[in-house]
C-alpha cells in the first residue's frame, strides 16, 4: 500500500497526476462500466491508444479494476477495427474519437475527468487479482505477417513484472521515461511495472532525436528508460550524449543490438540493459543481468529471466541455425485464433518464438534474426541484420535495410534500402558492392539498391522489410 495520499504516478512536461488522481479516475470509470454491464460480467472494452495521459490512465485504471481490454492504435484501419470487433467479441468502447459509424453497435463509456473531484479514496491499494482473468488482448506488431491477437491473463503480466523487477529493481523514488507506444506491450509494461512499485512515469510524446537527447540532459529525475535500438543509435551519434548521475538503467528491446552500439554505450558508462521479448512473452523474457551490464558480451540479449526456460532447436530448413523456444509463467497460453497454435506450440507447451539464436559458454543468448527475415539466395542463408550492421559502418550511410527479392533462378536476391547522411551524395550500387566485397561473402552483397529518405518502421521501431520490397518496384 502507498501510505502517502498523493505521491506522483505519472507526469508530462506540463502536468502531474498522483496515485490519488488515478484512484478517483478508476472509481469513476468502473462506475460507468458497471452501469452498462452486469457486475459479474467480464465484458471487454475497446480502447484506441494514443501516447497521452488519457490512454495511460485508462490502461492503469482498467488494470487495477480488472476490466479486460482490447487495445488498438488510434490509426487502426477500418478493416482492422471490424475484424477485431468480430474476433474478440468486444461490446463496449471507451470514448471513440473516430470511425464512429463502425462502432455504432457498441455501448459507449465517456472518459472521466483525470483529476480527482472528490475524496474518492485517500490511499491507493493494489487489489487481489484473479490470475486466470483476462488482462488484455493485444496485437503483435505484424512486421512479417498479419498481426495476431494475443490474449494475456493477469498471471502473465504479474509474473512478467515480478521477473523484470528481480533483475532491474524499481523503488518509489524512481522515474521511468516512457516514449514507447501504448498499444504495444513495451509501453504498457512500463505503466504496470511502475504502478506496482509505487514509482513514477514520465510520459513523453517526443519522437525527434534531438528533443529526446535534450530531455535526457535536462530532466535529471529520470532513473530508467526504455528505448529501441534505432533510438539509441541515433542518440549515440552525438559524441557528447550522456545520462545524468542519478540514471540507473536503459532497457533496450525491440530487436537485436549491434555490437558497435553496445560497445559504445559501455565505453560512455551508459548502463544499457539489452533484452529480448515479444507480446507473447509479455515483453522481456531474456535480459542482461543488471549487475553485469558492464561485463556482458557485446551484442547479447542476456540470459533468461527468473522462471523462463529456453531451448535451442535445429531448424529443419536451415542446416546451421537454431530456433529459440521458450516456456514459463509469463508466456501466453495461445493465440485468439486457435488455428495457428498447433505450429506455435509443441505438445509440452513450448512456444516457438520464430527467432534464430545462439548461446555462448556462459549462458548468454544472442538473437540473430527473425526466421521470417531470412533471405535464401542460391541455397545460401543471408542474415539481413548482419549485412545492415556492416553497411552502417560506412561513413556515408545513416541507416540500412536489407530485404529479399524474388528471383526465378536464385530463389531470392538481396536488396538494400539506404538512408544517406548527406542527401546530396551520389551512392551507386557499384559503390556498395566495392565496400562490401572485402567484408561479407559474395552471396550477401545486394543486387538492388534504393535510396530512401527514411526506413519504414512500426510504432515500436521495428523495420518493416515487406515495405522495402514494395518500394523496390519488384
Amino acid at each position: 500500500m502507498i501510505t502517502d495520499p498523493s505521491p506522483v504516478y505519472i507526469s508530462t512536461s506540463n502536468s502531474t497526476f498522483t496515485y490519488r488522481d488515478l484512484t478517483g479516475f478508476a472509481t469513476r470509470l468502473e462506475h460507468r462500466y458497471r452501469k452498462l454491464v452486469d457486475r459479474n460480467s467480464s465484458t471487454k472494452v475497446l480502447i484506441f491508444a494514443e501516447k497521452n495521459i488519457q490512454t495511460a490512465f485508462l490502461i492503469a485504471a482498467c488494470f487495477i479494476r480488472q476490466i479486460p481490454m482490447v487495445i488498438l492504435p488510434m490509426d487502426a484501419t477500418r478493416s482492422r477495427i471490424v475484424e477485431t470487433i468480430k474476433a474478440t467479441g468486444v461490446s463496449v468502447c471507451i470514448q471513440p474519437q473516430s470511425h464512429v459509424d463502425i462502432l455504432e453497435n457498441l455501448r459507449k463509456i465517456d472518459l472521466p475527468d483525470l483529476k480527482s473531484v472528490s475524496e474518492d479514496q485517500a490511499t491507493f491499494e493494489i487489489p487481489d487479482f484473479n490470475p486466470e482473468a483476462l488482462f488484455a488482448i493485444l496485437f503483435t506488431s505484424g512486421t512479417t505477417s498479419e498481426a495476431k491477437a494475443v490474449p494475456l491473463k493477469f498471471k502473465h503480466i504479474l509474473h512478467a513484472v515480478r521477473t523484470s523487477t528481480l533483475n532491474l529493481p524499481l523503488n518509489s523514488n524512481d522515474e521511468w521515461l516512457l516514449t514507447l507506444p501504448l498499444h504495444h506491450i513495451g509501453g504498457i509494461s512500463i505503466l504496470i511495472r511502475s504502478l506496482l512499485a509505487g514509482s513514477q512515469v514520465f510520459l513523453s510524446a517526443i519522437n525527434k532525436t534531438e528533443e529526446l537527447r535534450n530531455l535526457f540532459q535536462t530532466r535529471r529525475s529520470i532513473t530508467h528508460a526504455s528505448l529501441v535500438p534505432t533510438q539509441l543509435k541515433r542518440l549515440m551519434e552525438d559524441p557528447d550524449f550522456s545520462v545524468g548521475p542519478n540514471f540507473k538503467a536503459l532497457l533496450l528491446g525491440g530487436g537485436p543490438i549491434s555490437m558497435a552500439i553496445h560497445r559504445n554505450a559501455i565505453n560512455r558508462n551508459i548502463p544499457v540493459i539489452p533484452s529480448f521479448g515479444m507480446t507473447e512473452t509479455v515483453a522481456q523474457c531474456i535480459a542482461v543481468p543488471y549487475k553485469s551490464w558492464q561485463s556482458a558480451p557485446e551484442g547479447t540479449s542476456g540470459i533468461p529471466l527468473d522462471g523462463i526456460d529456453i531451448d535451442l532447436r535445429w531448424d529443419d530448413t536451415s542446416a546451421h541455425s537454431t530456433l529459440l523456444w521458450v516456456k514459463g509463467l509469463q508466456v501466453f497460453d495461445g493465440y485468439l485464433d486457435e488455428s495457428v497454435n498447433a505450429t506455435a506450440f509443441d505438445t509440452e507447451g513450448w512456444f516457438n518464438t520464430g527467432d534464430y539464436a545462439r548461446i555462448d559458454e556462459n549462458g548468454f543468448i544472442f538473437i540473430e534474426m527473425r526466421r521470417s527475415d531470412r533471405i535464401v539466395s542460391g541455397g545460401e542463408n543471408v542474415n539481413p541484420v548482419f549485412v545492415e550492421e556492416i553497411l552502417e559502418t560506412n561513413n556515408n550511410i545513416a541507416e540500412a535495410g536489407i530485404f529479399g527479392i524474388h528471383h526465378e533462378e536464385w530463389g531470392q536476391i538481396v536488396g538494400a534500402a539506404i538512408v544517406l547522411k548527406d542527401t546530396n551524395l551520389n551512392l551507386t550500387l557499384d559503390d556498395l558492392k566495392t565496400f562490401l566485397k572485402a567484408r561479407v561473402s559474395g552471396f550477401m552483397i545486394p543486387k538492388k539498391l534504393i535510396i530512401v529518405d527514411r526506413l519504414p518502421r512500426t510504432a515500436s521501431g521495428k523495420l518493416i522489410r515487406s515495405e522495402l520490397m514494395k518500394m523496390s518496384d519488384y
